[in-house]
């Protein structure tokens, strides 16, 4: 699975910081932010976690909570080969998030 680098994590702030908008972004992150969010064999990178809450500290962006089953990715294989990550992520700044509570 392709990564996202640092590079896109420190310019990605600069593009969306405006306090004055109501910015929000929904979508597939490809960051799996903390080892409780991978099941399966392959392994917990810790410096994609690190860039992405270099990220959301920089850009003040607050990470909502999803219903439902926490893990929005799988290989689609059995239990033994099985692969369970949390990859969807809703993001929102701070003025979004106290405008639609």
């Amino acid at each position: 699975m392709p990564r996202i680098n640092k590079f896109f994590w420190d310019k990605l702030p600069t593009l969306i910081n405006n306090p004055n908008d109501k910015e929000r972004n929904i979508g597939d992150s490809n960051i799996v932010a903390h080892q409780e969010e991978k099941i399966g064999c392959a392994s917990f990178e810790i410096s994609q976690a690190r860039w992405f809450f270099q990220f959301l500290e920089k850009s003040s962006m607050l990470e909502l909570p999803i219903k439902g089953d926490n893990f929005t990715w799988s290989n689609l294989r059995s239990e033994g080969d099985a692969i369970l990550e949390k990859l969807d992520r809703i993001l929102a700044n701070p003025l979004w998030s106290t405008s639609f509570p």
